[in-house]
């Protein structure tokens, strides 16, 4: 009665698996009739099964906020011509944009990667002058320079600028 055999509920399925396959089952459903999230898990026996559900709903307003949020953001930066690139102290890279990508691949021929080293990316040549600029910056001071960067095949001048993120 609670929990029909219909299109809009995948209740009676996990509750088939659980019992036929003998196994417990975790899994979360929205309840339009209720508006809410839950989170379910199920443990059969040989009497029956033992539900536990969870209102998740508030979590999951959360989450869709982030993640929407996160694509505004995202959006913002990917739309922008400057090339950006968020690296953490030790040199990893956290999170790039578009334009940042693309520059990386004409220039190397290879993507940016998140977690990868950024001093992957800067070449050996230029690899002492990076890391005083770059701590620098971790330092509180913002760095400006502006210098022609020649690859094999073409050149690019840059205005680069390093600029210390206090929140970790």
């Amino acid at each position: 009665d609670y929990f029909p055999d219909s299109a809009n509920y995948n209740y009676p399925s996990f509750f088939r698996e659980a019992m036929n396959e003998n196994k417990s089952v975790h899994f979360e459903e929205f309840r339009e009739d209720l508006d809410k999230w839950f989170s379910c898990l199920v443990y059969p026996s040989e009497i029956g099964l033992t539900i536990f559900f969870k209102d998740t709903t508030k979590e999951k307003k959360v989450q869709q906020s982030l993640v929407h949020s996160e694509n505004k953001l995202r959006a913002l930066l990917d739309s922008s011509t400057d090339s950006n690139i968020l690296i953490s102290r030790d040199y990893k890279i956290l999170c790039f944009n578009k334009t940042a990508n693309e520059i990386c691949k004409k220039a190397y021929g290879i993507e940016l990667l998140e977690n990868k080293s950024i001093l992957d990316y800067i070449m050996a040549k230029d690899q002492t002058d990076f890391i005083r600029d770059f701590s620098k910056a971790l330092q509180g001071e913002i760095v400006c320079l502006e210098r022609e960067i020649k690859f094999d095949n073409f050149s690019y001048w840059t205005e680069a600028s390093f600029f210390p993120v206090f929140d970790e």
